[in-house]
């Protein structure tokens, strides 16, 4: 018998071709789709996204994308930063399922971010910062469950922070700097338990710290000034181990330092308490934070003298300026003989305070630095000082 063969129509050959070519790449159409959605809804004079194409079927090589090795052919990384891009982010970019990143930093990205990305389960680093996004934070992604690191700073983002982001067990790092965020920081934030860096800096935030947050036992940087805050500090903070920031400064905080303040803050580099309503004596304590590189709690209400166990800190600034401090004999100034014999400090403030009796001689100490002290007023030791006098000195 003869051997019958079949021959197809040429177009249906091609498709054939065609579909086996793509699933030889094992792409995913549904993403290929997603990412044209939402190269649709951007304005790229700068041509970053020229080869993001119809015809261009292997979307895996496009600029800024990245494919997982463990799913082939489905879209992993979105990684566009500082491309000049324009527009809104599509409510597609939540048909990207396999998303792990997506990182549209430093654009000049407009609209409102949508509720479809709270559908990426497996998103882990979200970074839309430094664009011109507003509206609301989306409550959606509190169903972001794998997220490490949300960072939405340099926005225009408006409305109450949800408190079901306190829900993120995973999340490391939570960045709202400088939008038009109000209400409260949420009382959920306390059960972020893997938390180590968060800045809520220049909003418009009102009512107290949660206390919550004086717990997390990872969290290494807290940053919350310029925001309208009140209240007092938890007393948590000031012994927290991993603490290595902490910045309260420019609220309308009350209370003061607590006694034991530093018995527990062995990495602390930095204390921004400055420009509140804080007031009490400064605990000696503080000293046991001996690594500590910049100290300001300038502009409160502390007075008092300055524990001479302050000046063995040796840090880089210290900003005691605008309180109601008080020095008016030889061991009221002896917390400067130390910071004298500080070669590494930069910057003195004690303007504005209640100082007096007779500067002393080793105040020359700092005169005879290579880099040079420049006193303001108060230049000669020995010299009577009277309280409504001022007295700073920075590096020239």
């Amino acid at each position: 018998m003869a051997t019958m063969y079949f021959r197809p129509p040429l177009l249906l050959l091609a498709l054939l071709l065609s579909s086996s070519s793509l699933l030889f790449r094992g792409e995913s159409s549904g993403d290929r789709e997603a990412l044209l959605a939402f190269k649709e809804g951007l304005s790229d004079h700068s041509g970053s996204l020229v080869s993001w194409n119809s015809t261009n079927a292997g979307f895996c090589q496009w600029a800024g994308v990245v494919c997982s090795h463990r799913h082939p052919g489905r879209v992993s990384s979105l990684n566009l930063p500082s491309r000049g891009l324009a527009g809104s982010i599509s409510p597609a970019i939540g048909n990207l399922t396999f998303l792990r990143t997506l990182q549209l930093s430093s654009n000049m990205l407009s609209g409102e971010i949508p509720r479809t990305v709270g559908g990426l389960s497996r998103l882990r680093h979200l970074n839309l910062s430094n664009n011109s996004i507003r509206g609301e934070i989306p409550e959606e992604l509190c169903n972001c469950s794998s997220l490490v690191t949300m960072t939405l700073g340099k926005n225009q983002l408006q409305g109450e922070i949800p408190a079901a982001l306190g829900s993120l067990s995973q999340l490391q790092l939570l960045y709202l700097t400088t939008n038009k965020v109000v209400g409260g920081i949420p009382e959920a934030f306390g059960n972020l338990s893997s938390l180590e860096r968060l800045s809520l800096y220049e909003n418009r935030l009102q009512g107290t710290i949660p206390e919550g947050l004086s717990r997390l036992a990872r969290l290494q940087f807290i940053q919350v000034a310029r925001n309208n805050l009140s209240g007092t500090i938890p007393p948590l903070f000031f012994n927290m181990s991993a603490l290595q920031y902490f910045g309260v400064g420019s609220n309308k905080l009350q209370g003061g330092i607590p006694p034991d303040a530093g018995t527990n803050l062995p990495v602390l580099e930095e204390l921004h308490l400055g420009n509140n309503s804080l007031s009490g004596k400064i605990p000696s304590s503080v000293a046991n934070s001996t690594k500590i590189q910049l100290l300001s709690l300038a502009r409160n209400s502390f007075y008092g003298r300055v524990a001479p166990e302050i000046g063995k800190l040796c840090p880089v600034r210290v900003e005691l300026g605008g309180n109601m401090l008080q020095a008016d004999d030889t061991d009221g100034w002896e917390f400067l003989r130390f910071f004298a014999n500080c070669t590494r400090l930069q910057l003195l403030d004690l303007d504005g305070n209640k100082l007096g009796g007779v500067l002393p001689s080793y105040v020359a100490n700092f005169r005879d630095r290579s880099s040079g002290l420049a006193w303001q007023e108060m230049e000669s030791p020995g010299r009577s000082l009277q309280a409504s006098e001022t007295l700073s000195t920075s590096l020239t």
